[in-house]
């Protein structure tokens, strides 16, 4: 279900992070004043953990379900790419070249 959350932030590794941050994904998050605003499509586990560290929450309206929604169709289809499993496939190839 589509909530919005709004979150206090914390200092994490000297930056400042919303509180509830291991939940947050594919979500939008803006700032209203000195809090964080997060739209996001939560699982009970999720919602049950941001509602824990949030000042407030509420169902997200209609405007607000339409902007996730615009967001998420605009993020690429195509799966990211194994750049780790790419450079050890360059290395193979190299090494094998060098053999020659």
């Amino acid at each position: 279900m589509i909530r919005v959350y709004y979150l206090g932030t914390e200092i994490v590794n000297k930056a400042e992070c919303p509180r509830g941050i291991d939940y947050i994904h594919d979500a939008i998050l803006g700032i209203e004043g000195t809090q964080r605003k997060l739209t996001q499509d939560t699982t009970e586990e999720e919602h049950t953990g941001l509602i824990a560290v949030a000042d407030s929450w509420r169902d997200a309206d209609e405007k607000e379900i339409n902007q996730l929604n615009d967001m998420k169709a605009s993020l690429p289809t195509e799966p990211a790419r194994d750049i780790l499993k790419e450079i050890d496939e360059l290395k193979a190839s190299i090494n094998l070249f060098e053999r020659r």
